[in-house]
């Protein structure tokens, strides 16, 4: 056995609760603490941290920086109180914190790193927020999906930080541009229920190949070069960091460079494509050849052409077109692609039909379907593509052919392709199956394939779960069904199975799938990397497995709850039983080596309620008793794994069991337990009987009891403070009264020692808890007339608060640990009344279980939320007095902000008037009192040696430099100013600048980190104009982004500062149009596009409120004819019709004027009850019919009814 620590449990059903480091550093969320786990040597354990309440309420995610240790190590954290926080896994500490989702009090779903220095986070509802961790700028994208969504998970793609995929919880992926106001790119449509898990390919290429028999290969070092010396701004842009800008795209200015790179390749698939579909519509071969040996007068047109349909795309609240991914093949996605019914597979060589709402993709295939669709073999598309490429060689033509059975199919040699450009996305839902999307490109399904859906009956439930992992280019990890870890080869599997089961050492759902990330770059994305995996299972091990090596790196059997109690076996030693505050017993073989894995058996008995006590059974192998919080008491068999609950008798939780004799016979011994101040019997072998009491004097109301280990003796601890004695016949043989206020936990001191057969001389010791610390007593000759005093061995004070837990070592009689809720563990020697060790828990954990190690007497094994073996040798007594009064202050701290925080869940408070806090120039000097006289006395004569001796002393006087000199005073000054803006008190910040006259420098400071107010407005005047219409600037954003902010105000500073466009912005962003157009009508040209657009958005936005006269009237203003006929024809009054239908001629429109002048006729014929009555809508309409139905229904059963009367007097006669 060695030092080691077993982490906490990871949460359930949360897919980015863990996530992985590039050198195998795990970081996870265990209820509200982040766990790091990280490798060490190949003989040494793991190294686990904690950081302790991370959080008020659990995780959601957690997320590391890509740039792993370049320089920083930083964890983004997301919990359930909406608060974000980034920690710095250097130092552990927390660098800084974002607060904008606790307003929206919705539901968050997860952060992550988007580059190295913005955090995406989302909630459910579809808020999304983009948060600049170095500057501290929020950016919230409140109306991102234009529509009510519910989000379940998010991934960033690590190639391009501005790109993010979002499931949600109807099987829609959504693939969106984070960047300026942010846009959805795709709706990706596939799964049938929930998405649960992304993931992103490692390498930005797409890994499958154009054609099924060929492969794709790393780009040529002559690519490389040719990329490198095509441009000067190309290789610039390879030289930045941040991923949000050096990306190409339509609307930016490199967007000729990006059409140079790629027009070869776009020309040539665009040519086969044309030559394709020439063959399909079965237009002429000679036909196609003239269209290719056209003049480039003619190239140039089609190109035209084609880059018309390519600025078909919508435009966004900035007035420029939004950005369009070109896909390296030369295709694109745009609105008119989405809304055509057809839609070339260009990559595939033939046509899909695609709906309007999206390829829904039947889960049901059957599995020939799929195999025809990673066939290697060559479809009919692929031979016309390959025929028209041999004619293009100038060989003989031969049209293509369909394969008899009779002929043998051509044999085509495959061939290396270069690798194209591509963002590929996996995505892996409830329905059990994967999809992978184009989505850096047209956002196209790429391929899919479906799990194995044979799993275990018996956990129907447990099935609804699936997690995903991208680990490398060619290699994707999923969960099985049947809890196995699977791996799917890509592009197509070398075997006919589709898959591979790489380990099997879960028994149940696998929740998490996470890898060392190894991205790699078009021209290395086929070099091996090693492989290795952690998989978190709802069994409760955590395993890290080597794929390569194909055997276990690490496991950890995790705690998945609060440890309450332990008890090792009296049998053997080794075996350590663990309660939990889940219900569950834990028991761990501590003979068995330790260093890389560590494995537990789990049991669940029949209640659910947290087990407050075990005890094993003296005498019988592997037999377990334990008591409930519930009151319930009960026996484990852990070999048949048989639970028996006896006879419910308690009703509130039970503070000890223990086994002891029944009628004084030691060869049948009972369960004894303890609750509600009674002692309670309870017989094993008839388990069906009820319990038997101990009858007590004077109506003892007893709160622990302890049998001695040879059962001669019992103690028991009443409220009054005393002590009885009985013995083996349960009889009172005297009652000690201790000086002490009662005591509280007893343990025995062992009979013998692990390496001696010899009874213990102080086998008659025994040791307890009290509130002040622990007395060792010795009942070697127990008199009634004894003074209890006489009798007590030693005493012991060292904790800050009241000790848990004792255990007395299994080696040396004369030591015994320790344990209290102010983390700290002592070791004691009884012989010289002294500390030998204290162990400090950082995270101040309560540690009620302690145990020695059965293997090592240097070891002890304590545990709370995790547990830790350490060394007593390694850990020197602590028991200073500026020590205890630190450890003291932290325990009081935490005990405060636990009482905060549990007071929060169930008490609505009241709000206070809250007394403003004091603003301090300086800090604060000398109070009256008759404290601290001598160092009072010693800075006056230091400050008179300073007066009368100028050039003499230190110079440092703390707080007396206000009497200093005016270089005294700056430097005071400037040390207040740094600890008040450390502190958070900017306003003091602000008055030490004003007092310095350097008032400059803070408003430009309170300008870059975005803290500007109305009072920095007005002293920024002072400065100089420019100054000061930045900081009205800086301020109207800010306020641009608060949602509680008045639109007006916000208005103003903008138009302060001649930013009219944003103040039309801002004044639109919170529906006020008809403000924002008659400020665009006043402030702009006539001509200019911003009144056009503010006019359209008050139009959508009326039509999405119902109110289609007030779009009308917007759509007529700026001569949107066709778009106020749409909506003018969806009221059911003759006169809008007849109008609308006059718009739609005037817009040329013949399809919609025709159909509004039949709608028109259909609602003269009908007849109405008066005039202008509306037609009924198509609610009324239903609920006509449903009336209708009911009705007649209700005549026929009437008539049923009343027909049987004559029927069954028929039948009586």
């Amino acid at each position: 056995m060695n030092e080691l620590a077993v982490p906490p449990a990871p949460l359930w059903y949360r897919s980015s609760v863990l996530a992985c480091a590039p050198d195998n550093t795990l970081v996870y969320g265990a209820k509200s603490d982040i766990v790091i786990v990280r490798e060490k040597g190949p003989e040494e354990p793991a190294e686990v941290k904690l950081i302790h309440s991370a959080h008020s309420k659990l995780l959601t995610s957690v997320s590391l920086n890509r740039r792993w240790k370049e320089p920083h190590s930083y964890v983004v954290s997301l919990g359930e109180d909406s608060v974000m926080k980034v920690w710095d896994l250097d130092t552990f500490e927390k660098k800084t914190s974002n607060r904008d989702h606790v307003e929206h009090k919705n539901p968050v779903i997860g952060a992550v790193f988007a580059g190295d220095d913005r955090v995406v986070s989302a909630s459910s509802t579809g808020f999304v927020h983009v948060w600049n961790i170095n500057t501290n700028e929020s950016k919230p994208l409140v109306d991102l999906f234009k529509s009510k969504v519910t989000l379940t998970c998010l991934s960033s793609c690590p190639h391009a930080g501005w790109l993010m995929a979002f499931g949600l919880n109807n099987g829609v992926v959504i693939v969106a541009d984070l960047r300026r106001n942010g846009q959805v790119l795709y709706k990706l449509r596939g799964h049938y229920q929930a998405v649960v898990c992304l993931s992103w390919c490692p390498a930005p290429v797409n890994i499958f190949p154009r054609h099924g028999q060929n492969t794709v290969k790393n780009k040529s070092s002559e690519s490389e070069h040719n990329e490198g010396s095509s441009s000067d701004k190309t290789v610039e842009t390879k030289e930045k960091v941040n991923p949000w800008v050096n990306l190409v795209h339509a609307d930016d200015g490199e967007a000729s460079s990006g059409k140079e790179t790629l027009s070869d390749t776009i020309s040539d698939f665009l040519k086969d494509c044309h030559l394709l579909k020439s063959k399909i519509l079965g237009l002429e071969p000679e036909l196609v050849k003239s269209a290719e040996v056209k003049n480039s007068a003619a190239d140039n047109e089609a190109e035209s052409e084609v880059e018309c349909e390519r600025e078909f795309v919508p435009e966004v609240d900035c007035g420029r077109p939004l950005p369009k991914l070109y896909d390296p093949s030369g295709d694109f996605l745009d609105d008119s692609v989405l809304d055509s019914e057809i839609i070339e597979d260009k990559d595939e060589g033939n046509e899909k039909d695609i709906e309007h709402t999206g390829s829904e993709v039947k889960t049901d295939q059957t599995d020939e379907t799929r195999e025809k669709f990673d066939s290697p073999e060559k479809s009919e598309c692929d031979s016309v593509l390959e025929s028209e490429t041999e004619k293009h060689d100038n060989t003989p033509e031969e049209s293509p052919k369909i394969a008899t059975p009779e002929e043998s199919p051509k044999v085509v040699e495959p061939i290396e392709e270069e690798p194209r450009a591509e963002y590929l996305l996996a995505s892996c839902g409830k329905d059990k199956s994967v999809y992978i999307w184009r989505a850096g490109t047209d956002g196209r399904m790429q391929t899919f394939f479906q799990a194995a859906k044979k799993g275990n009956n018996r956990r129907k439930n447990e099935s609804t779960w699936m997690s995903l992992c991208w680990i490398a280019p060619d290699l994707l990890l999923t969960s099985s069904t049947k809890d196995e870890l699977l791996a799917w080869p890509l592009p197509k599997p070398k075997t006919p199975k589709q898959y591979r089961v790489v380990h099997l050492e879960h028994s149940s759902l696998i929740f998490n799938i996470v890898a060392p990330p190894k991205y790699t770059t078009a021209f290395n994305w086929r070099e091996k990397h090693e492989l290795s995996a952690w998989t978190w299972s709802q069994d409760g091990n955590l395993v890290c497995f080597d794929l390569d090596a194909e055997k276990t790196r690490m496991c950890f059997s995790c705690i998945t709850a609060f440890i309450t109690c332990c008890d090792t076996s009296p049998l053997d030693p080794n075996r350590l039983a663990i309660g939990l505050k889940d219900g569950g017993i834990k028991i761990w073989d501590l003979s068995l080596p330790h260093t890389k894995t560590i494995t537990m058996q789990k049991y669940h008995p029949k209640y659910t309620h947290k087990v407050t006590t075990i005890a094993w059974h003296p005498t019988r192998e592997m037999f377990l008793g334990f008591g409930t919080e519930e009151g319930r008491v009960g026996s484990i068999d852990l070999i048949s794994k048989k639970t028996t609950l006896f006879s419910h008798y308690f009703h509130s939780q039970v503070y000890k069991v223990e086994w002891g004799p029944l009628n004084a016979d030691l060869h049948n011994l009972g369960l004894y337990a303890v609750a509600e101040g009674k002692i309670i019997i309870y017989d094993v072998s008839n388990p069906d009987q009820g319990p038997s009491f101990l009858d007590l004097p004077n109506n003892l109301y007893v709160y622990k009891f302890a049998w001695k280990p040879d059962f001669r003796l019992l103690l028991l601890n009443g409220k009054d403070g005393s002590l009885l004695v009985l013995t083996i016949d349960l009889v009172a043989i005297t009652t000690l009264y201790p000086n002490e206020k009662g005591l509280n936990g007893i343990v025995w001191h062992p009979d013998s020692f692990m390496d001696k057969t010899d009874v213990s001389p102080r086998c008659n010791w025994f040791a307890a808890t009290t509130v002040k610390g622990i007395l060792v007593y010795d009942c070697g000759s127990i008199r009634e007339s004894d003074n209890f005093a006489e009798n007590i061995v030693a005493t012991f004070e060292g904790h800050v608060k009241p000790p848990l837990a004792l255990a007395w070592c299994l080696f040396d009689g004369n030591r015994i640990a320790s344990t209290a809720s102010d983390g700290l563990v002592h070791v004691w020697d009884v012989s010289t009344k002294s500390a030998v060790a204290t162990f400090v828990d950082f995270c101040l954990s309560h540690n009620p279980a302690v145990v020695w190690s059965p293997i090592d007497p240097d070891l002890i094994i304590t545990g709370d939320r995790m547990i830790q073996v350490w060394r007593v040798s390694k850990n020197p007594p602590k028991l200073d007095e500026e020590f205890l009064a630190e450890r003291k202050r932290l325990v009081a701290k935490m005990a405060k902000s636990d009482d905060k925080v549990d007071k929060s869940r169930f008490l609505i408070e009241v709000p206070k008037a809250k007394t403003p806090a004091k603003n301090y120039i300086v800090p604060s000097f000398y109070v009256s009192n008759d404290e601290n006289l001598e160092m009072q006395v010693g800075n006056m004569k230091k400050l008179l040696d300073q007066v009368e001796n100028k050039n003499t002393g230190d110079g440092k006087l703390g707080p007396l430099e206000l009497f200093g000199s005016k270089e005294q005073v700056s430097q005071l000054l400037d040390t207040n100013y740094n600890q008040q803006k450390k502190e958070g008190k900017f306003k003091s910040c602000e008055l030490i600048s004003l007092w310095k006259g350097d008032v400059g420098d803070y408003i430009q400071t309170a300008i870059d980190e975005n803290r500007v107010n109305p009072t920095t407005i007005n002293l920024a005047a002072m400065v100089s104009p420019k100054l000061w219409q930045d900081a009205c600037l800086s301020y109207a954003k800010k306020l641009s982004e608060d949602a509680a902010s008045d639109p007006f105000e916000t208005a103003m500073y903008f138009l302060a500062c001649h930013k009219i466009e944003e103040a039309i912005n801002s004044l639109c962003t919170s529906l006020m149009f008809k403000e924002a157009l008659v400020l665009a009508k006043q402030r702009l040209p006539e001509n200019s596009v911003f009144i056009t657009e503010v006019t359209q958005k008050w139009a959508e936005h009326c039509v999405t409120t119902g109110n289609f006269e007030n779009a009308a009237f917007c759509y007529i203003s700026i001569k949107e004819y066709e778009n106020a006929a749409k909506v003018l024809a969806r009221r059911n009054h003759k006169e809008f019709l007849d109008f609308a239908a006059e718009l739609a001629e005037k817009a040329g429109n013949k399809g919609l004027h025709d159909s509004i002048k039949y709608k028109c006729s259909e609602l003269e014929n009908t007849p109405q009850n008066g005039a202008g009555d509306e037609m009924p809508s198509r609610i009324d309409a239903v609920l006509e019919k449903m009336t209708e139905n009911q009705d007649a229904v209700s005549e026929s059963g009437s008539e049923i009814t009343n027909g049987s009367h004559p029927e069954s007097a028929h039948n009586e006669n």
